[in-house]
């Protein structure tokens, strides 16, 4: 009796493990890719009209604001979509994205940076007057 147990237990186990096995799968629907498209291609649009904004940015308190609205609205957008849709967007699109959202923190810094370090302007006068008048 034991012999016919032990392999009715251990084909039953196997069974239990494949289930298991297959089931962590990842499956793959259409429905989530065509999701992860609108969702890389409104990531596109708003990291391009965030980046714009701070280009033409005139101080710093509109700069630091437009970053809290676009941690905010970037955060929004992907709470729009189900739970792991961002894992069906393409390795091509999320580079993309990355890389555009380097230019974009590089750009604020870069601005930040000019903003608080400004040209110093030189005199009204320039070199040939200078020079005319101590001659």
């Amino acid at each position: 009796m034991k012999n016919r147990i032990y392999p009715l237990l251990s084909a039953s186990m196997m069974i239990i493990l494949i289930v298991a096995a297959a089931s962590c799968k990842k499956v793959v629907t259409e429905g989530h890719r065509e999701e992860a498209r609108e969702l890389y291609e409104s990531s596109v649009k708003l990291i391009s009209r965030f980046t714009d904004s701070v280009l033409n940015a005139k101080d710093s308190n509109l700069i630091l604001s437009a970053d809290k609205r676009f941690e905010h609205d970037l955060t929004a957008l992907n709470f729009k979509y189900p739970n792991e849709t961002c894992l069906e967007i393409s390795e091509g699109e999320n580079d993309t994205l990355t890389s555009m959202t380097e230019r974009y923190v590089h750009i604020r810094d870069s601005v930040l940076f000019r903003l608080s370090h400004p040209i110093e302007q030189k005199d009204s006068l320039s070199n040939e007057s200078e020079q005319a008048t101590q001659s």
